[in-house]
Formats: structure tokens, C-alpha cells, sequence
């Protein structure tokens, strides 16, 4: 009985290794020109499953740095009040309250 050899070299489908730095470069790309995901597949001979795990590992190609964004918050002078809530009408009157209000009062008022 003969024995049948089978090399890498007729295989129908070779497996081509990228390094991060080129997948992070092709997902970039895409994400520059809008490609849909099934273009991006057939223009570099990956499948779906290929791109959605290179996705989720080396991003969507954006260049974001990880870790925390810096939040500023305004910070108002100390004499001047922070309002509790604010209501806006119909006719673009703001009224604000600088301490809770029963909700009474406000339907009292009958501005909205």
C-alpha cells in the first residue's frame, strides 16, 4: 500500500505569519479608508474569524494610548452657588433652584 506524503508547499492554503507591527499597520489602514470588514478579509486572505481576533487584539487600528484620559472639571469660584436643578420652559425662561424644591411648588408655578 502506497504511503502518500503531503508537503506545506502544495497545500491549497499557506498560512502567511504577521508580525503586530503589520496587522497593527493593515487595521489602521482600514480603518483610514472605511473598509468593511469582508474587503478587508478578501484583500488580505484572512478570514472573518482571522480579522474580528485581530481586532480584539491589536484594536480597531486607531493609535489610542491605554490607560486613563484626563478629566478636567471646571472649577467655579467659591462664592458663587451651584444650583440644585434647573428648568427650562417653553418659551426658553430658565429658573433655577439652589436648594430641593417640593414638586408641588413646581407644578404650582404652572410654567411648564
Amino acid at each position: 500500500m502506497p504511503v502518500k506524503s503531503f508537503s506545506m508547499a502544495t497545500s491549497s492554503r499557506q498560512h502567511q505569519r504577521r508580525s503586530s507591527n503589520d496587522i497593527s499597520a493593515m487595521l489602521a489602514e482600514q480603518a483610514k479608508k472605511g473598509y468593511s470588514a469582508s474587503e478587508f478579509c478578501s484583500r488580505h486572505r484572512v478570514s472573518k474569524q482571522t480579522y474580528y481576533n485581530w481586532q480584539r487584539k491589536y484594536g480597531s487600528g486607531q493609535s489610542l494610548t491605554p490607560g486613563f484620559i484626563p478629566l478636567t472639571v471646571p472649577v467655579s469660584a467659591p462664592d458663587t452657588p451651584i444650583p440644585f436643578c434647573e428648568i427650562t420652559t417653553s418659551d426658553a425662561t430658565l429658573i433655577r433652584f439652589y436648594q430641593p424644591v417640593d414638586a408641588k411648588f413646581i407644578k404650582a408655578l404652572n410654567v411648564l
